[in-house]
């Protein structure tokens, strides 16, 4: 017998209850990436543009950091 927490009911354990254990999990599609991050951009004014950004903000930091000292 197993109990429902969330309302208190029960139920039996059975055969096909156990079915869904039987069953294979599904296949991951060939176009979702396994990282979950996107592709990098293809287009080489986005990708300087990034570059160019990256740079700026490491360069800005090291000016607040170089100050407070």
């Amino acid at each position: 017998m197993i109990r429902d927490p969330s309302d208190g009911s029960t139920k039996e354990i059975t055969v096909e209850a156990n079915d869904i254990n039987r069953v294979a999990p599904k296949k991951a599609s060939e176009e979702i990436t396994p990282s979950g991050l996107r592709e990098p951009s293809k287009r080489g004014d986005v990708q300087a543009r990034l570059e160019a950004s990256r740079e700026w903000l490491k360069a800005y930091f090291q000016r607040k950091v170089g100050a407070g000292v």
